[in-house]
């Protein structure tokens, strides 16, 4: 924006009045006029007539640098702002999930995870929907790291990935909407679900899959702003994280793959 007084303008005027002629004044002309505007060449539609008593103006639309310095710099902000809300929201549902996380053997799936982990369990002969490879291998590390009971131990693996969920979550819908409120919704509502609560506390793969498959749709919606490969290599590596806890992450593939084709077909990959 360029600030340029008008009083040579102003002067033209009070001295055509002075001489008894009558001429219309033109803020567009006496704009044009000035010296400062010859020497840029600004075209008409930067130009705004002078007010009445003090000075006249230059507006010009942002070039194209300037339109992505400023949309990289609100991209930036709504991350920084995103993961700002993820660290909040992680930290109060590990709060939540660690304090009411079970400490004793459960029923069925989850007691049979305390006795898989203590045997050395790793392999089932029904195949890797059964034998849940990864999260196995994070509940044997619980065991043996944590100074606490087997079962609690695990428990907290569990309760670990439920808070990485809704963190995801909170981070996710603040990306989508560029609001915070939707997002401390959305999250705060998942927080205290009774099935993303009740499969938090106890010895599960349920949290684990969860937490990859919103961690594949957040990196899926920052290569879409972004359009930075990283994000896709991410989006690939969540999903075969996911594969390795059960073959269900093998359904997201084909939403995958169509991404993949309509960025390949606009040369955006």
């Amino acid at each position: 924006m360029f600030v340029v007084s008008s009083r040579r303008a102003a002067g033209g005027r009070r001295q055509a009045a002075g001489s008894g002629q009558r001429a219309q004044f033109n803020p567009h002309s006496a704009i044009r006029n000035l010296p400062l505007s010859r020497s840029l060449n600004l075209p008409s539609h930067c130009l705004r007539p002078p007010n009445r008593y003090l000075h006249a103006e230059f507006i010009c639309a942002p070039s194209v640098a300037e339109s992505e310095h400023i949309q990289s710099d609100d991209a930036s902000r709504a991350s920084n702002t995103a993961w700002l809300l993820w660290l909040i929201a992680f930290i109060a549902a590990l709060t939540l999930y660690s304090l009411t996380a079970a400490r004793t053997v459960q029923w069925q799936d989850s007691g049979n995870w305390v006795v898989r982990v203590l045997t050395g369990e790793l392999r089932n002969d029904l195949g890797l929907a059964l034998s849940h490879p990864l999260p196995y291998w994070f509940m044997w590390l619980a065991e043996k790291v944590l100074p606490l009971e087997p079962p609690h131990a695990l428990s907290l693996v569990s309760a670990l990935f439920g808070a990485i969920t809704v963190a995801n979550v909170a981070a996710i819908v603040r990306q989508f909407t560029s609001r915070a409120l939707p997002a401390i919704l959305a999250s705060a509502g998942l927080l205290v679900a009774h099935t993303q609560w009740k499969l938090a506390t106890i010895p599960e793969s349920y949290t684990l899959a969860a937490a990859l498959l919103s961690a594949e749709a957040w990196c899926m919606l920052l290569y879409a702003r972004s359009r930075r490969p990283a994000w896709l290599v991410a989006l690939f590596a969540a999903n075969g994280l996911g594969f390795a806890n059960h073959n269900l992450a093998l359904l997201t593939l084909p939403v995958i793959g169509i991404l993949l084709i309509h960025q390949a077909v606009h040369r955006h990959v």
